[in-house]
Formats: structure tokens, C-alpha cells, sequence
């Protein structure tokens, strides 16, 4: 995504119990770009989800609230955001969370 001061590039590749190949780098403008180290998470992607999901109900005990979906209604904000401002050529304000 880019900004103002510069662009956010974010990948993942695919739903292999891993985050070796998910990359984020920063670019700001004028300035050096640099890639993040990401952690490695025991969970990841679809396949993690949906062992949370099964656990949660196996235990009984509910999701990390960390995965919540309210969690992510910024992401999708931004997501609409970007979107939008691609198709009409103009900037489209996010929501102060």
C-alpha cells in the first residue's frame, strides 16, 4: 500500500504451518528500504485458524482475542480504503480506531 511517506509491501505464501516465506517491507520515499523479520508462529494462515477454531470448541474456552474478528475490522477499512481510492483516483480517509 503506498502512503504519503512512503509504501507498505506485504506477502504470504500459502498456508505452510510457517511465516519463513511472508515477507513485510518498508519503503519510505527518499529513504532506504528495509524488510522486516517476521516471528515464527506455530499457527499460521487457514490451517491455523481452523486449529484455533477446533481447539476452541474442544476445550471450550473461546478464541485469543487477538484473532477476533473485531480485531481485523480495521484491516478490512483499509482494505475498502485502498480499493476505493484506486478506483476513483482519490484519497479515501480511514476511521481513527
Amino acid at each position: 500500500m503506498e502512503f504519503e511517506r512512503g509504501a507498505v509491501i506485504w506477502s504470504t505464501r500459502g498456508d505452510l504451518g510457517t511465516t519463513a516465506n511472508d515477507r513485510v517491507t518498508i519503503r519510505p520515499t527518499g529513504g532506504t528500504e528495509r524488510t522486516l523479520t517476521l516471528p515464527e508462529m506455530s499457527l499460521n494462515g487457514r490451517a491455523g485458524a481452523l486449529t484455533a477454531f477446533a481447539e476452541a470448541i474442544r476445550t471450550g474456552n473461546p478464541l485469543d482475542p487477538d484473532i477476533s474478528g473485531r480485531s481485523n475490522l480495521m484491516t478490512l477499512a483499509m482494505a475498502q480504503s485502498a480499493v476505493g481510492s484506486a478506483a476513483e483516483g482519490k484519497r479515501f480517509p480511514l476511521p481513527v480506531a
